[in-house]
């Protein structure tokens, strides 16, 4: 029997901050575009904000996901890290689990299921820029396999990541050993 729950039964969810990036600021303040394709933090455009604009509350912690519900990509990731205090931008959902149940790695996965996207693009809020609202996020149905299964799931979506990533190099240099002939 499958098992379903609304995320907003399984999680905390609130917005990153909406606070102004300046060249002073002392708070590295994660944006979409720190991201690359594959989920990987690229460090070297990381704006900062003002500490003053942010609280304890607003720190990121090890295992939040972070969904990226503005712009035209929607993504999911895990931030990893508890060696440093940083924020997300109010491109993000920031999602911190209740249920022990519920892996981030997984939930990050489903968040980009062709079920969830599905569901976002038939729900999605479009104007200049597409947002998914929270209330629309709120509803989202999440299936909850066995940890088991979540672990397999997670590693099938890491091991397809990594071919796509090495298909990607692959290219580029079979352009770039072609451009140079």
């Amino acid at each position: 029997m499958k098992k379903y729950f609304k995320i907003k039964e399984l999680a905390e969810i609130r917005f990153g901050i909406n606070a102004r990036t300046v060249p002073n600021g002392t708070i590295p303040c994660l944006q979409g575009k720190d991201f690359d394709e594959f989920g990987e933090l690229d460090e070297t455009g990381i704006t900062f904000v003002p500490e003053e604009d942010c609280g304890e509350k607003d720190w990121l912690q090890k295992g939040d996901v972070l969904f990226a519900a503005k712009g035209s990509r929607n993504y999911a990731v895990v931030w990893m890290r508890s060696d440093m205090r940083v924020v997300a931008s109010a491109t993000f959902f920031v999602i911190r689990l209740k249920k022990k149940e519920v892996l981030p790695r997984y939930l990050a996965w489903y968040l980009m299921s062709t079920h969830a996207v599905r569901y976002f693009e038939r729900n999605v809020k479009t104007a200049t820029i597409k947002t998914i609202s929270k209330k629309v996020f709120d509803q989202l149905e999440v299936e909850i396999p066995s940890k088991e299964r979540q672990n397999k799931l997670i590693v099938l979506h890491y091991l397809l990541r990594d071919e796509q990533r090495i298909s990607a190099l692959i290219k580029e240099k079979r352009e770039r050993l072609i451009m140079n002939l």
